[in-house]
């Protein structure tokens, strides 16, 4: 109760007793115009306190969005900054969804996210992540292992997937590629 009425911590700020809360949680890491979206499919399934990690100060979306959900907190954190993240005790939580966006004036699709989930894979391993990323040759940023060819045997079925939706055209079709356990959502 005492962590829902803050509705919004940053977290260079927040006291021991408010980053004692982060444990088996869920967070979500996105822009302020993608969390309506996030938050009402997430809700279908679980009614939990959701941590919205946000990199910038909430603007004006986000008093809109904390009256229609009473289960989302916003977090203000670097997406960079390790003393900060390792407050989100990533290590702890339950599952983090890290939703794709680009920084301005950049011309790779996915750049707001690529320096966050390299951070996470080098120093947060026991973080279950799922991924949305909007140009799938993307992924070799990513993992090291990477992302094999098309071919996938019966031996592999088993192991981690891509699945990619194309941009709808008359061969939209959905392929799959073999890759590093790495969960991953592709547009």
């Amino acid at each position: 109760d005492f962590i829902k009425k803050k509705k919004h911590i940053k977290i260079w700020e927040a006291s021991h007793k408010i980053i004692s809360y982060l444990e088996n949680h869920y967070l979500v890491f996105c822009r302020e115009d993608q969390l309506s979206e996030f938050l009402a499919s997430f809700n279908t399934y679980f009614k939990t306190i959701v941590y919205f990690v946000t990199d910038q100060h909430p603007g004006n979306k986000w008093e809109i969005i904390k009256t229609s959900y009473k289960n989302v907190i916003c977090i203000e954190s670097s997406y960079s900054d390790q003393e900060q993240l390792s407050k989100l005790h990533l290590n702890r939580c339950k599952h983090a969804y890290i939703l794709t966006y680009a920084v301005d004036k950049s011309n790779v699709s996915d750049s707001g996210i690529l320096p966050l989930v390299k951070l996470i894979e080098e120093n947060y391993q026991k973080c279950k992540y799922t991924l949305e990323l909007a140009d799938e040759l993307n992924v070799r940023y990513l993992s090291s292992k990477g992302v094999e060819d098309d071919n996938i045997d019966d031996e592999l079925k088993n192991q981690g997937y891509i699945s990619v939706v194309d941009t709808p055209n008359e061969n939209n079709h959905n392929k799959t590629k073999k890759a590093a356990k790495l969960p991953v959502r592709l547009w």
